[in-house]
């Protein structure tokens, strides 16, 4: 219950201060990490895609973008900003593991298409 509690006050006082700022940076990072906590997928690539264009320079959006792309299913997308993310930050070690287990996904999915195609 207390982070169901947290998430909303979250959500409220970060929304709060985007009201407040349009161009709050981090207000629209967190928001955005909070919506897709919650599985607000779309709200939260919008405030990722806000947040990107205050700060493209910064890795974290395209980091918690490409999560959220993930989330929808859309791979392709998601491993091109997590290969931004590590061009902006090469010393994100998550991004790094994150693509590696994307990426590991895609070639078995891609092997076992292969494999279901050539025996047939």
């Amino acid at each position: 219950m207390c982070c169901v509690i947290a998430g909303s006050w979250t959500k409220r006082y970060r929304t709060q201060a985007i009201v407040a700022d349009r161009n709050y940076f981090w207000a629209h990072l967190g928001l955005a990490e909070a919506l897709r906590g919650k599985g607000q997928l779309d709200e939260a690539i919008a405030n990722f895609n806000e947040a990107l264009a205050i700060d493209p320079g910064s890795a974290w959006p395209h980091k918690g973008l490409a999560a959220a792309l993930l989330d929808k299913g859309l791979i392709d997308e998601a491993i091109a900003h997590y290969r931004v993310a590590i061009e902006l930050n090469p010393d994100n070690g998550a991004a790094y593991y994150e693509l590696g287990g994307i990426l590991e996904r895609v070639a078995l999915t891609r092997s076992r298409d292969f494999d279901q195609v050539g025996s047939g």
